[in-house]
């Protein structure tokens, strides 16, 4: 049993690392009983279970091999919508939803899917709701639609939102389905690493994973006109391209399946792919190793802070920007007081087709009790019609978080750097202090420093790149 369990479980890390991956870069291109091996660790506060419309599942044991079968189909036709999100124009789900798909699937094997535009499919909606104020503004809509239901940091809510809009189209195939997967364009490289290198008849050169993403942009918008080729034909280079990768993914071997096992879970743990399951069983079991995608409810003791962009027409250009976050407690303010710094540089130097300068509104997810008393680099007029009393931010309040949001301006090759002051709840003391650090699926470039200051002086707590969610605790 174990070893059909495996089976079907590195059937569907193949099937989410490679196939949908491969849609999703589609997307990117064109908008219009191991667990040694696993190294399982439970998150240190896992996030609190939302109701879902589900029935109460048999009660079985569950490990990470019988919930991949599941996951699978193994046996049981499973039906999921899959929501392709481009990272390099990040938002606050993972990315730019630019297309979606319906794949059913058993056995591990996609039986039927469809692949939709979002442009087009958010067309036939009747009647859909109105979107928050800053899409309305920004984009110009008064129209909520798929491809910008991923608003908010919290994956069950984005995937709540994508059913209920998805429900009001003409176009609809499904009134019940098994789950929601977000995944993102940042683990395409993966696949051509796993691969090696690729080439195309009658391309020039080759694919590889340091070019891939480059080199298939340049042969869509540029390469397709040397090589003689319609516009209209100019996407076959994707098909083509993509039987390749599959052709020599079915050539892995059995060392190599377990790899990309442990690789399937390490896009879990860093929000790369994550789940939304209408089993509440299998949710449950993701939710365990917080590959939900849910904010982290944490205790009224503990600080928590997330910092989240959503790209706001500026293309591409989240693949040229560089975050460097400095969040300082200060200790000797009664109640404490944390600073939150966030430096952009812009490492692109030209616009075209796919750059511009850098313009995003950015939130700062704290404590529920937290109170903003200032904030600094920020052109308070783009948001003025939304900001309440002396406020100097938009404050809202999400899932027991209290929220701070503003506008970013970054031009090419510039570097900018904007801060929120706010005291923290009275419940948070120095002595025990401990942070919760949240990371916003798609964002892989973000350099976080944590500082606490007392009388005497200054403590490093924590230095590095941040990859996934990560608990801070004085004096550990």
């Amino acid at each position: 049993m174990e070893k059909a369990a495996l089976k079907g479980t590195v059937k569907f890390a193949i099937f989410l690392i490679a196939i949908l991956t491969i849609v999703s870069i589609i997307n990117y291109y064109f908008r219009d009983q191991l667990n040694i091996f696993l190294d399982f660790k439970q998150p240190p506060a896992p996030p609190v279970i939302s109701p879902l419309p589900t029935s109460q599942q048999p009660n079985e044991e569950m490990n990470f091999f019988t919930f991949g079968e599941k996951l699978a189909g193994i046996q049981e036709k499973k039906t999921y919508l899959i929501l392709f999100q481009n990272s390099m124009e990040l938002r606050p789900g993972g990315g730019f939803i630019g297309s979606f798909g319906t794949f059913e699937i058993k056995d591990a094997k996609i039986i039927d899917k469809k692949i939709h535009n979002t442009a087009v499919f958010d067309s036939t909606l009747n009647n859909p709701p109105s979107p928050p104020y800053i899409i309305q503004k920004y984009f110009n809509t008064d129209q909520w639609g798929i491809r910008d239901s991923n608003w908010s940091l919290d994956f069950p809510t984005n995937a709540e939102k994508f059913w209920e809009i998805y429900q009001l189209s003409s176009q609809k195939k499904f009134e019940e389905i098994d789950g929601i997967i977000g995944i993102t364009t940042n683990i395409f490289p993966y696949l051509i690493k796993q691969t090696g290198p690729i080439t195309l008849e009658g391309v020039e050169g080759e694919f590889n994973e340091k070019n891939a993403l480059e080199k298939l942009e340049y042969e869509v918008e540029v390469g397709y006109v040397e090589r003689g080729i319609k516009k209209e034909h100019r996407k076959k280079i994707i098909n083509t391209l993509f039987d390749k990768i599959f052709e020599k993914f079915q050539q892995i071997d059995k060392i190599q399946q377990l790899i990309i096992l442990n690789d399937l879970k390490q896009f879990l743990d860093t929000k790369e792919i994550q789940l939304y399951l209408f089993d509440k069983k299998l949710h449950n079991f993701a939710k365990k190793y917080n590959w939900t995608g849910e904010i982290i409810q944490t205790k009224v003791d503990q600080d928590y802070l997330a910092v989240v962009d959503s790209n706001l027409g500026a293309l591409k250009s989240d693949r040229c920007i560089q975050r460097n976050i400095d969040y300082l407690v200060d200790t000797t303010q009664e109640p404490l007081q944390a600073t939150v710094t966030i430096n952009y540089k812009h490492k692109c130097s030209q616009k075209n087709f796919m750059t511009d300068d850098y313009h995003s509104y950015l939130r700062i997810y704290a404590p529920l009790n937290a109170t903003l008393i200032e904030t600094t680099g920020f052109v308070t007029q783009s948001v003025n019609e939304i900001i309440q009393g002396k406020d100097k931010a938009v404050v809202e309040i999400e899932a027991n978080k209290k929220v701070f949001g503003n506008m970013v301006f970054v031009p090419l090759k510039g570097e900018e750097s904007y801060s929120f002051t706010y005291s923290l709840p009275l419940q948070i003391k120095p002595r025990d202090y401990r942070l919760y650090f949240q990371k916003q699926s798609g964002m892989n470039d973000a350099f976080l420093k944590v500082r606490f200051k007392n009388q005497q002086d200054q403590e490093i707590l924590y230095e590095s790149q941040i990859l996934k969610d990560i608990e801070i605790e004085r004096g550990r």
